[in-house]
Formats: C-alpha cells, structure tokens, sequence
C-alpha cells in the first residue's frame, strides 16, 4: 500500500486538481442559457478546464463543427500528457484511448465508404494517436470496397473479427454488427492488458469498470433491439458484446422477450442493475450507461486508493463532461428548449 502511494500520490494529486476545474452544474446552467455558439467559446476561453482548447481561437472561425473538434482534440491532447507522465509497465493499460481512437476512424470511415465517398474520410485525432497506431489511415481514402478496407486492416488486431463479416459479393456488413465486433476486440485488449500486468485490489477495480460496462452496454443494445428493430430472439447474441460480469444469459433474452415496456422496466429493476434503473428516470436509455460510468468513476476520484486507474477515472468523467458539453452547443445551435434535450445532461 505505501509503495503504491509513493508511486501514483503525485498523479492522484495533478487529477485530483485537474478534476476541480471541471464544468460544474451552475456553469452547465449558465452555457444552457446562452444564446449563441460564438457566446459559448468565449464562456469556455475564460474556464480553467477548457480554456486551452481555445488558444488562439478568433471568434470569427467559430462554428459548431470547429468548435466541438477543438474540444474533443483538447481531451486528446489531456490524454495523451497524463499517458507520458505514467510509468512504462502502466503503459499498456493506458493505451486503451488509442484502440478506442482507431475503433472511432474505422467506424468513420467505414461510414464514407457505405455512402460512397471514401475520398471524403480524413484522420481527425491528433497525430500522436497515428503515430500509435498500426493503422495506415491515410491509406484507407484510396479504398473503394470492403476488400480493399481489409487490406489495409491486415496486421491489425482488427482484421480477424473484420474479415470473419465478410459478405458475399463484398457488401459492408451491418454497422451494429462491426460496432459489436470492434466493441469486443477493445474490450478483449483492455481485460487482456489487466490480466499481464495487475494483481489483487487494482486487478479487480479494472476488471470491475470493464464489467459493468459491457453489462449496460448490452442492455441498452437489447431495450433498443426491442424498441426498434424485428429480429428473432436467437439473433440478439449477433448484436451483443460476448462478456458476462454480472448478467446472465437467461436475463438477456428475458429482458428482450418482455411482453411490453412496463414488463422490461421491471426486468430492469428487479436485475443486477435495478438500484441504477429505479433511481433514475431517463428517456434515452444510453443515458444509463453514462450514469453508472460517472457514479463509479466520481467515487473513484474522491476516495479510490492512488493507481493507475485514477487516471483511467478522470478521463472518463473528463469524456462524460465532453458529451454533455456538445449536448449543450447543439441545443444552443439549433435553438431547441433544454426540456427538449436530445440526452440527459448528468449533473456533475
């Protein structure tokens, strides 16, 4: 336990503090009452936690795109000097934004390329994340099928579970499908990283956080599958990431089996995850999932023992408070009521 302090006491004090700039409520509450996005880059300029994100801005390149870039590269750019302060043998497990990151551009481009102008795709994180990758972005915008996608994946980790959806006729396959797959190839990397290199109480926090991930992830595939889509029971398995921490297959299929809503939200609140489904109310059901991310990320903050993972923590919560950040600049852009909100701004 001593050694453990000595080694991560000073990045549990540098996030510790990086954490206390975050945006709080009553400056969500201010941004939601602003009227213009120009407005909302000036309000951020002038915040401890975002105001790098605007150096050198000139407010007549403001727009919605411009300024949602800049503040998603802000927190890769946060990433990736928290990555270089880590010790060598934490390294591997704080690669995971990486993965992430490359999941993120396969699955932009895979979009360019259904719709036909792969040309359009343009790598769009900080070069460092490239520069970490095994991945020959810049290759991908000559590709004109799904073969030719799967040659520039070759040597990749992605490139078993890619080249296993191959269709007949070289169609690209389904997108929540290639989502899933690449869902469980990040999840698989990360556990698998935990596994080489963590013992005891950290071994079981990291394994825990990834847990309950997949878990809520899959129940907000299986309500959504419900909601939206006619598939047959037997097929949601296609659709879902194949890890169990606390959920059991007989609940899943129970779950989406509900004769109607009222009858999944009570599978909802009787399972593994009741306390999270019966102590809030939202209307999106991702929203659940960024719930459970901040409540065990916000306590792991302020009370965790120091280790790697208060790294892993701040991060996270510095992604929730990303989305809801984005959330506000559209509601602003398009003039929509925050009682109309698309997603639930979580409270932080």
């Amino acid at each position: 336990m001593i050694s453990r302090f000595i080694k991560y006491g000073g990045l549990t004090g540098k996030v510790r503090a990086m954490y206390g700039n975050r945006l709080k409520s009553d400056d969500f509450k201010k941004l939601a009452s602003i009227n213009t996005v120009p407005e909302i880059a000036m309000f951020l300029k002038a915040h401890p936690g975002w105001s790098g994100a605007l150096d050198e801005l000139t407010m007549a390149d403001i727009h919605r795109g411009s300024l949602e870039a800049r503040l998603r590269n802000h927190l890769l750019d946060e990433y990736q000097r928290i990555f270089k302060f880590m010790s060598r043998e934490d390294r591997p497990i704080m690669a995971y934004p990486i993965t992430r990151t490359e999941i993120d551009q396969i699955m932009l481009f895979l979009r360019f390329l259904k719709a036909g102008r792969p040309q359009d795709y343009v790598f769009s994180a900080p070069s460092f994340y490239e520069n970490h990758s095994r991945i020959d972005f810049d290759a991908l915008r000559e590709c004109t099928s799904y073969a030719g996608f799967l040659d520039v994946m070759r040597g990749s980790p992605y490139f078993p579970p890619l080249v296993a959806l191959t269709l007949p006729g070289g169609e690209i396959p389904e997108y929540p499908v290639v989502e899933t797959v690449l869902r469980a190839q990040y999840y698989h990397t990360f556990l698998t990283a935990v596994d080489k290199h963590y013992r005891g109480e950290i071994q079981s926090i990291l394994r825990r956080s990834v847990g309950m991930q997949i878990d809520i992830l899959n129940i907000t595939r299986v309500v959504r599958l419900r909601r939206y889509f006619q598939i047959a029971g037997k097929d949601i398995w296609n659709y879902l990431i194949p890890v169990h921490f606390k959920l059991k297959p007989a609940y899943i299929e129970a779950l989406f089996a509900a004769p109607d809503e009222q009858g999944a939200q009570e599978i909802l609140n009787s399972g593994p995850y009741g306390k999270l489904f019966s102590a809030h109310s939202f209307t999106y059901i991702e929203e659940y999932y960024y719930q459970q991310l901040y409540d065990f990320n916000h306590a792991y903050i302020h009370s965790g023992v120091p280790s790697v993972y208060t790294a892993i923590a701040y991060l996270t919560l510095r992604d929730i408070e990303l989305k809801d950040l984005i959330n506000v600049i559209e509601l602003v852009r398009y003039g929509t009521s925050v009682d109309r909100a698309p997603t639930k701004i979580v409270s932080i």
